[in-house]
């Protein structure tokens, strides 16, 4: 990333990518956070970072469309959804993103 504008812009070409990919596998999901996402992989303390949210966006905005279903939600920045025919998990905590790795009701 050389400027902020070029911040932003990998924001939102992230979330472009979540919303035509319509992913349902966790892999799915963390490659392209991986891909996309402007903190790149080096950048995640889980699986992968979800960077669009500094701009108001929500991970779950466009996988609920793509059939995720939350197992539980505490606030907008730590959630868990499941996706029903694939059975896979992501939980999500200030950024960070962990495949299969679910996590009990807080």
């Amino acid at each position: 990333m050389n400027t902020l504008d070029d911040y932003w812009a990998a924001c939102e070409a992230e979330m472009a990518a979540l919303t035509h990919a319509r992913p349902t596998t966790a892999a799915e999901v963390i490659t392209i956070l991986r891909d996309y996402d402007p903190m790149g992989p080096a950048g995640a303390s889980g699986d992968g970072f979800f960077s669009p949210a500094n701009a108001g966006h929500t991970l779950y905005g466009p996988l609920l469309p793509a059939g995720w279903t939350f197992d539980w939600i505490t606030a907008d920045y730590h959630w868990q959804l499941t996706h029903p025919h694939t059975g896979d998990t992501l939980t999500y905590c200030e950024g960070d993103v962990y495949a299969n790795t679910p996590q009990p009701t807080p």
